[in-house]
């Protein structure tokens, strides 16, 4: 064969293969990606179903606080609560709280702890607002320090992207990550409602920031961080993991942390120390109880 002839079969020859490349994958093109409001409406949807899933659900919590000197990092104070931590749907709405039920503090029960969660469900006023109230409340006032908080729960931020609530915040797509081998989107929000949900116990509004790591496909959250900063600056982290035996994703821990220039302690000498608050939370051994308040374990 005549070289030229043999250079005009080769190049025929790759013509072919690119023609039938591109024809292959111009048969297959990849789905279109997701929209934030997609992915935000679907994040709602996941909450609203989310909220109705963990309603009659109890765990055990252990949260581990400590008031650590800015100085040199050093502990200055330290207390372990014990406590079992409950979902709840409230009455007539779709709105859903976590609370918890303090059983023991640095190992030393808790008088009237046993059975607390029963109590507290059997007498709780049926308006939405009282049953908050009673809730938020009876958890807060075994907490270390002098920081008054009933939003360190591990599902607060899941209220916000309630479909209800989302107008109250902007929202944002700052990346992606991968966590435990999922591809999440970081969400981004930052509360633009005056009437924020997170005050102080004076009244005043305490804006809330921080991100969600959301999965796009069906809006689970795998991750959340959340953002407070009014008279002191507060963070609170959390983790979910999944639950075979509710076949749900569940908070896993929950880290916090608190600090400011009001935070500072007084030495002998009379000498303010300033300091930070944080807190470590775990949660296992996740049980469904029954209606008439059986526990079931």
């Amino acid at each position: 064969m005549h070289p030229a002839s043999r250079l005009t079969v080769i190049a025929r020859t790759l013509a072919v293969c690119l023609a039938a490349a591109v024809t292959v994958h111009a048969a297959g093109p990849s789905p279109a990606a997701p929209s934030l409001k997609q992915v935000l409406a679907r994040a709602g949807d996941y909450s609203v179903s989310y909220g109705a899933a963990l309603a009659s659900v109890i765990a055990d919590e252990t949260f581990t606080q400590e008031i650590v000197l800015s100085r040199d990092g050093t502990t200055g104070q330290r207390r372990l609560l014990e406590s079992e931590i409950a979902f709840v749907k409230l009455a007539g709405t779709i709105e859903w709280l976590a609370f918890r039920s303090v059983l023991r503090v640095d190992g030393a029960s808790v008088p009237g702890g046993s059975g607390r969660l029963e109590r507290l469900m059997r007498d709780a006023p049926q308006s939405a607002l009282s049953q908050a109230r009673a809730i938020s409340d009876e958890g807060a006032r075994h907490h270390l320090g002098p920081v008054q908080r009933n939003f360190n729960v591990p599902t607060t931020v899941l209220q916000f992207i309630l479909p209800q609530h989302q107008d109250r915040f902007r929202f944002r797509k700052a990346g992606e990550e991968r966590v435990d081998g999922e591809l999440a989107w970081i969400v981004e929000f930052q509360e633009r409602d005056r009437a924020t949900f997170i005050r102080t116990p004076d009244g005043r509004a305490a804006p809330s920031r921080g991100s969600l790591s959301v999965v796009p496909d069906d809006g689970r959250v795998l991750a959340s961080r959340l953002e407070v900063k009014a008279v002191i600056e507060a963070g609170v982290e959390v983790r979910w993991r999944r639950d075979d035996r509710l076949a749900l994703w569940v908070p896993a821990e929950m880290r916090e942390r608190y600090r400011g220039r009001e935070l500072v302690l007084t030495d002998a000498a009379g000498k303010d120390e300033p300091f930070e608050l944080r807190g470590l939370a775990t949660y296992t051994n996740y049980r469904r109880f029954e209606v008439d308040f059986r526990l079931v374990r």
